[in-house]
């Protein structure tokens, strides 16, 4: 469910943003001469796009399982037999916000105009991948108290393949099936 609200919210963000750049008039970005507007419309709607996607994805997940929590005591019991340890989501909770630091920072830091050399760069990048997959190990060892090894094994597969949006929306999902247990 997670990797279809991520395709649909792409989806939708590219239809919004073709959109808005058709409709939008040249006016709103200086001189049209020979184009120049272009090149302000252009990148008004690739930013628009890059806040409208994450929105809109973490929204959907964020809705879709604050609607369908448990209401079922039995399922609920069932369920808190195979809680994971206060320590172990602790850990988790931590990492979760450090990985979404070390995956956003740099590009706030890129947004703000700070460049960077190579190096700082690299290691940076290193971290965030390093983050991503520390996130995806916990987020296995908790979901596996679940009893269902695949579902473990694809929530892991998210948090990684899809960075800092993946992580987080396997952070709401495990989120709300720890509340609900």
């Amino acid at each position: 469910m997670l990797v279809a609200m991520l395709l649909i919210s792409g989806v939708v963000t590219v239809i919004a943003t073709y959109a808005a750049l058709e409709w939008m008039p040249c006016q709103w970005f200086g001189s049209s001469f020979e184009g120049g507007c272009g090149y302000g419309a252009l990148w008004t709607a690739a930013g628009v796009a890059l806040l409208l996607w994450p929105l809109l994805f973490l929204g959907a997940a964020a809705l879709y399982f604050r609607r369908t929590r448990s209401t079922n005591p039995a399922q609920a019991s069932a369920a808190s037999d195979v809680l994971p340890s206060a320590r172990l989501v602790t850990q988790w909770r931590v990492v979760l916000g450090l990985t979404l630091l070390a995956q956003l920072l740099p590009m706030a830091l890129v947004l703000a105009h700070v460049n960077f050399s190579p190096e700082v760069d690299t290691v940076l990048r290193w971290l965030a991948l390093f983050m991503l997959v520390l996130n995806a190990v916990l987020v296995y060892r908790i979901a596996v108290r679940s009893q269902r090894q695949w579902l473990a094994l694809v929530l892991a597969l998210i948090s990684v393949l899809f960075g800092w949006m993946g992580a987080a929306g396997v952070g709401i999902y495990l989120h709300s099936e720890l509340r609900r247990a």
